[in-house]
């Protein structure tokens, strides 16, 4: 059940991911301009790390040679949530017919993970500058810790969205 539990919450991450990524994907032109200027997690990217235009084209072009990828990930992983919904409609719960999907959504998970990790380095190693690497490995230090705060929220009984300050 832990099992299951651990994969589900890594869905909603790369789902929320995917949806991030698929918004790039969709935006083209005018809509890849707002993408950068927008509020989301790219454009806070890079502004915390002082992307150039050049950069930003070079960002553009790194994604828009993965987003078939990633757009055909999305699309398995979408498959595979719609067949664990399915699986579970019934008030029959076939524990073996749902670890079976689980470990089909572990698997893409695993290669959507893999394909962000390539594009990450692609980014690292071609379009940034020393100084901007150094900001970037900084950056990425505080993720887990960003994730242990959820995790410890979670477990001291407040949901998703809420802060330390509202809990009685």
């Amino acid at each position: 059940m832990k099992k299951v539990a651990v994969i589900s919450a890594a869905v909603v991450l790369v789902v929320g991911a995917g949806v991030v990524v698929a918004r790039a994907a969709r935006t083209q032109g005018y809509g890849w301009h707002h993408g950068w200027r927008g509020h989301g997690p790219m454009a806070m990217l890079a502004w915390k790390l002082d992307l150039t235009d050049a950069q930003k084209a070079q960002v553009k072009t790194i994604w828009q040679g993965e987003s078939p990828t990633v757009a055909a990930l999305l699309k398995e992983l979408s498959a595979e949530q719609k067949q664990m919904n399915a699986a579970n409609v019934d008030a029959n719960f076939d524990a073996t017919k749902v670890q079976t999907i689980a470990k089909g959504q572990a698997e893409t998970i695993e290669k959507l993970l893999i394909e962000r990790q390539k594009i990450e380095s692609q980014i690292y190693t071609s379009v940034l500058t020393p100084e901007q690497r150094t900001k970037f490995d900084q950056l990425k230090q505080k993720f887990p810790e960003r994730l242990d705060k959820i995790a410890e929220r979670i477990a001291s009984g407040m949901g998703p969205g809420a802060h330390a300050e509202q809990k009685q």
